[in-house]
């Protein structure tokens, strides 16, 4: 087990398990911190309970390191956020930690070492707590405080639970949501695109000059990295391994049975819901009373247009059209999916209610055959058997690659490896094995680049797992002049005639509001209106400031109302709205009202928890201690009076 604490533990910015560490610390509390006491200075006081500066510095430093790997290094210190925004963070832990011991919930000592169990990835039959404080102590933990920070966070995700599973929203809400959610509008606009006047602009050499003197860091080359790799091919696991023609024909047969059972069926069914006025077994007697209707030779769609309680289906006679495994929900998925054609279910009982269903017909599928599946169905088979191997030098590569740091031979001469080389992979390119982001997100860190350690191992699909290490790289630079000039010439062009369209709209837009007339506008600039009769909010044929501002107007006493708005890019509008349709709950499909009911119980949850915690902060006893003039700055840590 030790091996593999210290795989997980080694030091790639700690690895993956110094980084889960550091993570479950710095957002849960940071009792598991030994050098943390109560002599250091306090960044705040929450009901007696210190928060150190200590404390507030390991969050910003986590943080930041977060912020380096995720955005590279060249961001500013003001991406991650102020240190005053994450003490807030911090404060919040830990009046809702507080909050849940009052209320006398408690955490699990088994769910605990559960969790330490996964992150330190060993059994937890395996788990040695005597490694495990080991693994902490290096890096300057205790086992009881690491313990608390884990388990006050089982307390704060209590009481987070306690409110989100008890939120509600009654019909009137709901009703309210989709009248305004739902709502569409007749919106026209002219839009003043740029590219209307980028012909007309003319630039000359001095501006060019100019500007690319003033925007040189615009026109930076990438850093770029000569990396040496090693590849661990999981095809190599596949030699030796025989695939029989019967093992073949059993997985074909799987999956043409498989294949014609997913095949689309076509039903329709009657829904009653299940509320204060009708219980669940009220609704489950109709539905077999219509069950016994339509055997005795009533039509099922007559019932379903008379009596369904799902509008968006009852007035096609229930009809809900072709529909494949995993567009409905559980229940009513496995009765569809259990029916013959023609044939019509017992009741089914789901969370919007008791169903009735008739599958109609059944969708032909396109007959599978075994020449067109038969090398994957093989090569699949071989991938299986290979696995087990595969997995294991995995693990093998990982621990060489830390153990002998400084260095891919060792590595690639005990599992018979060829050390490869690439040049010029850079943050935001690569080839081969490095095409992908997230392979050069994980190589291209500190770690790498800046310790001359070898790379962690990474994925880089089902198939391949490498482990690279720099051997050169080139900074960044400016590109000449000549390399760019027409970059630069065309980024004056956009900006000119961005100002033009501006103009040209903020022109047309005061001429309106003076006579009160825009019917001829159009014309005068040669612009189109284009025209949106009951657009959507979602329509994204429509610039989104366009549909935002014109989903947050009211209409004027003449019935509409004039105002001006962004396009896309540079782009300029003037936007009519003239009509507002109020959205009808009762219109919508089965689906479209759940997605209502779903999203306006979110925002209620969301109402819930927001008041939760305005009134825990309220009843909380905090003080702040950190000054308003107080800065945090990497490598400095918290400056509580910056100087200049």
């Amino acid at each position: 087990m030790l091996q593999r604490i210290r795989s997980s533990a080694q030091s790639f910015g700690a690895k993956v398990i110094a980084l889960l560490i550091c993570f479950v610390l710095v957002v849960f509390g940071f009792g598991a911190f030994s050098f943390f006491n109560l002599t250091q200075p306090a960044a705040a006081i929450v009901a007696g309970d210190k928060i150190t500066i200590a404390e507030l510095e390991v969050e910003m430093e986590e943080r930041w390191r977060n912020a380096l790997t995720e955005l590279g290094p060249d961001i500013e210190p003001s991406r991650i956020g102020s240190v005053h925004y994450w003490l807030s963070q911090m404060i919040d832990h830990r009046l809702l930690t507080q909050r849940a011991k009052q209320l006398g919930m408690q955490s699990s000592r088994m769910k605990y070492l559960t969790t330490v169990a996964e992150m330190f990835r060993t059994p937890l039959e395996d788990l040695s707590m005597d490694e495990v404080a080991s693994v902490l102590y290096q890096m300057g933990f205790t086992v009881q405080g690491f313990e608390n920070s884990i388990r006050d966070q089982e307390l704060v995700d209590q009481v987070w639970s306690s409110v989100w599973e008890t939120a509600f929203t009654t019909e009137r809400e709901i009703l309210d949501f989709a009248r305004v959610g739902r709502q569409r509008r007749d919106v026209a606009f002219l839009l003043f695109a740029t590219d209307l006047y980028v012909e007309e602009v003319e630039v000359s050499y001095e501006e060019v000059l100019q500007y690319y003197n003033t925007h040189k860091t615009d026109y930076m080359t990438d850093e770029s990295f000569d990396l040496s790799f090693v590849v661990l091919d999981k095809s190599r696991y596949t030699e030796g391994h025989e695939v029989t023609d019967e093992d073949i024909q059993t997985v074909f047969k799987d999956e043409v049975a498989q294949h014609e059972g997913n095949a689309e069926r076509k039903a329709r069914h009657i829904l009653l819901r299940v509320d204060e006025d009708r219980s669940e077994a009220q609704a489950i007697a109709e539905i077999q009373d219509f069950k016994q209707r339509i055997e005795d030779g009533t039509p099922f769609a007559d019932l379903a247009i008379e009596h369904s309680e799902d509008e968006g289906s009852s007035i096609f006679g229930g009809d809900l059209g072709f529909g494949g495994r995993g567009l409905y929900v559980p229940e009513f998925e496995e009765a569809l999916f259990n029916l013959e054609i023609g044939g019509i279910s017992e009741p089914v009982v789901t969370q919007f209610g008791v169903h009735l269903i008739e599958l109609l017909e059944i969708q032909e599928v396109e007959p599978l055959l075994l020449e067109n599946r038969y090398e994957s169905i093989r090569q699949e088979l071989l991938e299986e058997h290979a696995t087990p191997a595969y997995e294991r030098d995995v693990d093998l590569l990982g621990e060489l690659a830390f153990e002998h740091v400084d260095s891919l031979d060792y590595m690639a001469e005990v599992l018979g490896l060829t050390v490869e080389f690439i040049p010029g992979v850079t943050r935001e390119s690569g080839l081969g094995v490095f095409e992908k982001d997230i392979v050069r997100d994980r190589v291209l860190v500190d770690d790498v680049i800046v310790n001359g350690f070898n790379s962690e191992t990474v994925a880089v699909d089902e198939q391949l797992t490498i482990v690279a290490r720099m051997k050169s790289n080139t900074p960044s630079s400016i590109r000449p002049l000549e390399e760019v000039r027409d970059l630069v010439r065309s980024k004056i062009r956009e900006e000119k005639a961005s100002v033009i369209a501006l103009e040209n709209r903020d022109a047309a837009f005061a001429s309106i509001q003076e006579s009160g007339d825009y019917s001829g506008i159009d014309e005068e600039y040669g612009i189109e209106w284009v025209v949106f009769d009951r657009m959507a909010r979602s329509d994204t044929r429509a610039p989104l400031d366009v549909r935002t501002k014109s989903f947050g107007v009211q209409l004027g006493t003449e019935g509409r109302e004039i105002f001006i708005a962004n396009g896309n890019g540079n782009d300029k509008a003037i936007v009519v709205v003239s009509a507002v349709y109020e959205g009808q709950f009762n219109e919508l499909v089965t689906i479209d009202q759940d997605a209502i009911r779903n999203n306006s119980n979110f925002d209620q949850r969301d109402l819930d928890i927001r008041g939760m915690m305005e009134a825990v902060r309220q009843r909380g006893k905090v003080r702040n201690k950190l000054t308003d003039e107080a800065v945090w700055r990497p490598g400095t840590g918290v400056e509580l009076k910056p100087s200049g």
